[in-house]
């Protein structure tokens, strides 16, 4: 127990510290505070004055009602079990008091709140996190049987617009995750509050609008509290410059969270889940207003990608933490952080760094940028090769190098310790899994040629029939191959001979056929086309004519131009005529089976040929016949 008057003559009296004594409870604050108005005290701490477990605590308006006349500037109230003051408690409070702790205690939002706000007008710092915490137990705790009953009367004190603002208030900002309760819109922080730690305090609210009012706050830290969704807009924040938003289970921020009139410089959200949202902000719009931005912590967010406009506006950026997070891709835009000075990607499952991002990190070295990639999944592969290269080159830029790993493709994995070393077996194996690439590209496409070729050969013929059968077909023409429009040919035959052949075809076949059995033949000699190609000519006549009418001879076996004519009727044939038969074989001479070429041969085993009678005139007679029936489906007059 401490009397009345134990402090009262202590003149000279600046710091009174009576912490930590459990036995003493709030009893002895009515005391306390009578006596140190007669002091020059400025420091006082009365925490934990309660042990840690018992029924929760109140701070009585006679507990204080003496401190209104001190000049105390700091008040540790923290570790007491303190759950409530009473109404007017609050207002007892010292106006110079510039430094107050509550943390560790059981204090929620009520009315005192607005009593504190408005009742400490020179208040600098605020301390209220580890609000209904858990603690470990203790072995011989004391007996915590320390609950006071209330007085006996309670004075009866109106705030005004402030306790009407806190009774009508049906707005929402800061709204419990499936509760409706009212809870204020507007929060009266003092104008001289500089830093605000509420952290650690298990609120499950998701933040809407939110008005700070007129204030001068720093640095506000609502960390390690349960503030699952940041919809906001946070307002008139205009001189806030640090923000801890981390451990917060957060899955959501929007894009109008962060107003347009705020100078953060530093903004913590580390150990939350914005990778569920940051990857849908392709434009850029969660952290546009952030301009004055230096250093962001995004760590532990559960993130696999990031749009590479995500931070197209911190111009400003030194320290940037992407750490613990699930990247397999790094594609974000470093080019305008022209202040960069570290950058933390330990811990992801980065392979390689793009080039495009590999250029900007290097015109950032003028800044003596650093990077950290330790727990990465690099690989030491050929495809890799030019990132492992580039790694080499900037050794310097890497924090903790030597501490990083790489896997080969056989699972084996080897530490950058001696990376000269491992860079160089990477180079040997790839430069033989080149060459042996390059062997079987070679033989692959040289296989592939080869096929094609053989493919291209084997059906040169057809493919030259097509090609010119198309060119004609373009110019309208369309060949006839039904018998009942057997008489639209333009020519009966079409003769294919060699050039020495010529006498022969001029002085026997002419007169006999043409002259005598009134045909119509096609003579190249006489019928091809001046200035035409000469393939077009022969696919032209041997689809104007009826029968082709082929006279072999060893001179036509080695022309060219008559393997050409002959080819080209055995395909008009077959794609033309349904099969039919167009090809006439005369054997001018005689010439044995083992000199003609495989298709004539196919030709001659299936398709009937005749022999032309060199000295048997009778025979001629009848061969000549015989051709003219051949070639014409009608009957023949002797002209």
């Amino acid at each position: 127990m401490i009397e009345l008057g134990t402090f009262r003559d202590f003149k000279s009296l600046h710091t009174l510290n009576i912490s930590s004594n459990e036995c003493l409870t709030f009893r002895v604050l009515s005391n306390v505070s009578n006596d140190v108005q007669y002091t020059p005290v400025r420091i006082l701490d009365v925490s934990r004055l309660h042990c840690t477990f018992g029924p929760s605590t109140v701070i009585h308006k006679d507990d204080i009602k003496h401190l209104y006349y001190t000049n105390i500037t700091h008040l540790y109230l923290g570790s007491n079990r303190l759950s409530v003051l009473e109404t007017g408690a609050a207002r007892e409070l010292p106006r110079t008091l510039k430094f107050l702790s509550v943390a560790d205690n059981d204090l929620s939002f009520g009315l005192y709140y607005i009593e504190l706000m408005s009742g400490m007008p020179n208040i600098e710092i605020i301390h209220a996190e580890h609000q209904g915490s858990p603690h470990n137990l203790e072995s011989g705790s004391s007996d915590c049987n320390d609950w006071r009953a209330p007085p006996s009367s309670h004075n009866q004190i109106t705030f005004g617009q402030s306790t009407s603002e806190l009774h009508s208030c049906n707005r929402n900002p800061i709204r419990k995750l499936g509760h409706n309760s009212n809870i204020l819109t507007n929060f009266p922080f003092p104008h001289s509050l500089r830093e605000f730690y509420y952290s650690n305090n298990a609120m499950n609210f998701e933040i809407g609008f939110v008005d700070a009012q007129k204030n001068n706050i720093r640095i506000l830290d609502l960390s390690n509290n349960l503030f699952h969704s940041l919809r906001g807009p946070l307002v008139n924040l205009k001189r806030v410059q640090y923000i801890d938003f981390s451990n917060n289970y957060c899955t959501y921020v929007s894009e109008y969270f962060f107003s347009l009139d705020n100078v953060i410089k530093t903004l913590l959200i580390q150990n939350n889940l914005l990778g569920l949202v940051l990857y849908k902000d392709t434009s850029g719009n969660i952290f546009r207003n952030l301009t004055k931005l230096e250093m962001l912590d995004l760590s532990s967010n559960h993130i696999y990608n990031l749009p590479p406009l995500l931070l197209k506006n911190q111009y400003k950026m030194r320290i940037l933490n992407l750490s613990n997070n699930a990247l397999n891709e790094f594609s974000l835009d470093l080019s305008h952080m022209k202040h960069l000075q570290y950058l933390d990607l330990t811990h992801n499952q980065l392979k390689t760094i793009k080039p495009d991002q590999r250029d900007q990190i290097d015109k950032l070295r003028g800044n003596n940028v650093t990077l950290n990639l330790e727990g990465n999944r690099m690989t030491c592969s050929c495809d890799q090769l030019d990132y492992l290269k580039w790694l080499d080159h900037n050794k310097g830029l890497f924090v903790n190098f030597h501490t990083y790993e790489c896997e080969f493709p056989n699972g084996t994995r080897i530490s950058f310790s001696n990376f000269d070393q491992t860079l160089t077996e990477v180079t040997k194996s790839c430069d033989s899994y080149i060459g042996i690439i390059a062997v079987f590209g070679s033989m692959i496409v040289l296989s592939i040629s080869l096929t094609i070729s053989g493919i291209v050969y084997r059906y040169r013929w057809k493919l030259r029939y097509l090609f010119y059968l198309a060119r004609i077909r373009r110019g309208g023409y369309t060949p006839v191959v039904s018998a009942v429009d057997d008489d639209d040919y333009e020519y009966d035959a079409f003769i294919s001979y060699c050039s020495g052949d010529y006498l022969f075809v001029l002085k026997q076949v002419v007169p006999n056929l043409e002259d005598s059995k009134g045909l119509k033949l096609c003579l190249h000699q006489r019928d091809f086309i001046p200035g035409q190609e000469i393939a077009q000519n022969i696919t032209n006549a041997i689809h104007r004519s009826r029968k082709t009418v082929v006279l072999l001879s060893r001179k036509y076996l080695d022309s060219y131009w008559c393997k050409y004519e002959f080819n080209m009727a055995r395909m008009e044939s077959i794609y033309s005529r349904g099969g039919n038969t167009v090809v006439l074989l005369v054997f001018y001479e005689d010439i044995p089976s083992r000199e003609l070429p495989f298709t004539m041969m196919d030709l001659i085993d299936n398709e009937s040929y005749i022999e032309y009678p060199r000295d048997d005139t009778h025979g001629q007679v009848v061969f000549w016949d015989k051709m003219a029936k051949s070639i014409s489906p009608y009957p023949t007059i002797n002209v």
